[in-house]
């Protein structure tokens, strides 16, 4: 029986010549995709899909996984969120907390701060929550948290 030998260069006789490596000068190069933007998007794609524990892992991982990336702060928010919203109260204003703490200069701190009041107020902690309401009245008077803060206490 004859043998079938294989080419030093570990093409089989039937396979095709390899490629030369070499691209045109004026290709660009590919795009480097943002791992952490994925990740981010990912958990935000299955908060709003209502996988509200799914995401929350989701987030964790995240902000383990790439905690420099600009988005932790959001990621950070959206974790307290997913507490408020899955009625875990106690969590939930650590966790508002914890983001208020990080990022007080944060685009959320208004809304955090209506979240937290709210998780007080949840937690039959009204002194609390009321000295959160009045500092999100006080710190952005103008902002959307306040209105629905004021809707809230006119219920």
């Amino acid at each position: 029986l004859p043998t079938s030998v294989v080419p030093s260069n570990d093409r089989l006789p039937w396979e095709s010549a390899p490629v030369a490596d070499s691209a045109p000068a004026n290709v660009a190069a590919p795009e480097r995709v943002d791992l952490g933007l994925e990740s981010y998007r990912s958990a935000l794609g299955m908060l709003r899909s209502r996988r509200f524990a799914e995401s929350l892992v989701a987030f964790e991982r995240f902000e383990q996984a790439h905690p420099q990336h600009p988005q932790v702060s959001s990621a950070r928010y959206w974790r307290a969120e997913l507490y408020y919203i899955q009625r875990q109260y106690s969590q939930a204003r650590t966790a508002f907390q914890t983001y208020i703490g990080r990022y007080p200069n944060g685009p959320r701190v208004a809304d955090a701060l209506l979240k937290l009041s709210l998780c007080s107020s949840r937690l039959g902690n009204e002194r609390e929550a009321t000295a959160h309401m009045d500092r999100l009245r006080r710190d952005f008077p103008s902002s959307e948290a306040a209105r629905l803060a004021s809707r809230e206490v006119n219920r």
